[in-house]
């Protein structure tokens, strides 16, 4: 079946966004899948550009990160979600979350290169930000659609639908934190999180097994990739029915008082959605008016972008971004050993991976077995018909081979350019930059940083204004610093990173590894101390976290239902009978 792409947004006024934010797809029997109009963001921000960067410079004179949030909520209002004012201050409520008052910094790095850091939310990574405010969204919808069923219902109006949203999230350690940290204790929502015990980092695991209350993070006995399939498998009508089935028994009494309907939403909530672009593209076109308050960039400057690994969502948000805000200049993803992406603009090739593929690098790039954010830029580029044949394709296992014009369409309509840098580069340049700047900075991070170099010394190019992605916290990447940091020239720095990645598994090689970096650190002369690591990464390689019985993916129904029926069906009434207070 051709995979149909649905906007949230057309030209013939038809916004069904609330749908988009709480369905998985239009049609859940369909491989339909929910599409921005990108051109329907053009010159928004820059129509009200002047007032922002008023308030921004504001903000950074008072330190006030009241203000920033305000233009947070006003780029939201932009987007045409048909969210009210009120609801759209809840949103960036969530902001509070982060314990930097600008929110995503701009901060130099050397020359003409500064970096975005986008790693000060309650997980430290760039995710934060717009999952943050997805899962306000998602649990402000139902709230308010439960809120009308039960005012109907009240009046005497039979069969009122109250809704529930139950998601599953499959995870390899580093995406699903910080949307289970935005879902915890949100209203009319819960969250099971399945992540594969022996790929994730214990930092990774600390964070997903903190979380509680409508949040619970599973580990499991198998690779990513098969609990990717495995919850497609299980995920299964007479599944939700039983989910369903959960809620209605908890809920009976109010159910036969009130003569209501139960309907629950059970899917797949990842990251690759269309919401999450929404979210990264309102703090893309807030580092550009933050570049201008600053007076980093003028008007009409054109500005390299440099978005570390392979990540489609957020080249996409990027794109998006600089409709809003009419910024000139190249997009530069840039990549390791998976060189996808790389095939697609250089070669016009695209296929879908072998099955269980893996990348054992310092910053794993996306690994493509869902290309939704790809089919989306392929949407924008091409048309729909050509979008919708590539994915059919993709899914079989065909290769997708673009003419000569389709490439050049992509090149110039995206204006972006992939490019591959090696695990071993990635460290070396975590070393150098930390040798000659005294600045730690993640793998992912370093990618980027890398192809600029490259990029800088091939071209002559030193003047143009260049902005890096600083996608999360060095400290999530214990044994990214402690190989660089013992590296010595007749070592084989990728050896070393390999053996201290074993080490990132345990509370106490997890220390051994805090260790080696300390001795390091004085090696340098610089003073190394737990107080300099993120607070939430700090009481996790300190204190531990509780563990937990390790599962199979025949399981997931199971463990799914016992957690909706022990813990949360009981908070979902509780929120209902509030509703009807």
């Amino acid at each position: 079946m051709v995979q149909k792409i649905a906007t949230t947004f057309d030209y013939n006024d038809q916004r069904p966004y609330f749908e988009a934010l709480t369905k998985a797809r239009p049609d859940l029997n369909s491989k339909a899948l929910w599409y921005r109009l990108p051109e329907t963001l053009k010159w928004k921000v820059k129509k009200i550009e002047d007032k922002l960067i008023e308030k921004i410079q504001k903000a950074i004179k008072e330190d006030n990160k009241e203000l920033i949030k305000e233009v947070f909520a006003e780029i939201l209002t932009t987007l045409e979600t048909w969210f009210t004012d009120e609801q759209v201050k809840e949103i960036v409520e969530n902001l509070d979350k982060f314990n930097h008052n600008l929110i995503v910094p701009l901060n130099h790095l050397k020359d003409n290169d500064y970096l975005l850091e986008e790693f000060y939310g309650p997980t430290d990574a760039f995710k934060d930000i717009a999952l943050q405010m997805v899962t306000s969204m998602v649990s402000i919808i139902v709230k308010e659609q439960n809120k009308q069923a039960i005012e109907k219902a009240k009046n005497g109006e039979k069969w009122q639908k109250l809704k529930f949203i139950i998601t599953q999230t499959s995870t390899s350690g580093d995406t699903w934190p910080a949307g289970g940290s935005g879902i915890e204790w949100k209203d009319f929502v819960m969250n099971v999180i399945w992540f594969p015990e022996n790929e994730a980092t214990y930092a990774q695991k600390g964070q997903m097994m903190r979380l509680s209350k409508n949040v619970k993070a599973i580990p499991m006995n198998t690779s990513f990739s098969n609990i990717q399939e495995s919850m497609l498998k299980w995920n299964t009508q007479n599944f939700r029915d039983q989910l369903k089935q959960v809620i209605e028994n908890k809920l009976k009494d109010l159910i036969e008082k009130y003569d209501l309907k139960i309907e629950i939403d059970a899917w797949s909530f990842n990251s690759i959605n269309p919401w999450r672009v929404d979210g990264q593209t309102i703090y893309h076109s807030y580092w550009i008016l933050q570049a201008k308050a600053t007076n980093l960039i003028k008007d009409n400057e054109e500005v390299l972008e440099v978005i570390p690994s392979g990540n489609g969502g957020h080249m996409f948000s990027v794109l998006m971004a600089r409709l809003q805000t009419n910024q000139n200049g190249k997009t530069i993803v840039t990549c390791n050993r998976n060189n996808m992406f790389y095939k697609i603009i250089e070669e016009g090739r695209f296929q879908k991976p072998e099955p269980n593929s893996a990348i054992d690098e310092p910053s794993v790039s996306m690994i493509i077995e869902y290309p939704n954010n790809m089919i989306r830029l392929f949407s924008y580029a091409f048309w729909e018909k050509r979008a919708e044949q590539i994915t059919e394709d993709f899914f079989a296992w065909k290769e997708v081979v673009f003419s000569d014009d389709e490439r050049k369409i992509l090149k110039e309509k995206l204006n972006l350019v992939w490019v591959e840098i090696t695990g071993k580069e990635e460290l070396q340049t975590m070393g150098r930059i930390f040798k000659e700047y005294w600045k730690l900075v993640c793998p992912h991070t370093a990618n980027a940083i890398a192809w600029l170099e490259k990029y800088r010394q091939k071209s002559g190019d030193k003047n143009t204004k260049a902005i890096i992605s600083a996608t999360a916290s060095a400290w999530k990447f214990l044994a990214s610093i402690a190989a660089w940091l013992s590296f010595e020239e007749t070592s084989d720095i990728e050896s070393l990173y390999k053996k201290y990645k074993k080490l990132e598994s345990t509370k106490e090689w997890v220390e051994q590894l805090l260790e080696i970096i300390k001795e390091k650190f004085e090696k340098y002369n610089q003073t190394f101390s737990m107080d300099i690591i993120p607070e939430n990464l700090r009481q996790i390689y300190e204190n531990g976290y509780k563990q937990e019985q390790v599962f199979s993916p025949e399981d997931f129904q199971t463990e799914t239902i016992n957690f909706l029926e022990e813990k949360v069906a009981p908070m979902f009434k509780e929120q209902v009978e509030n509703l009807l207070k």
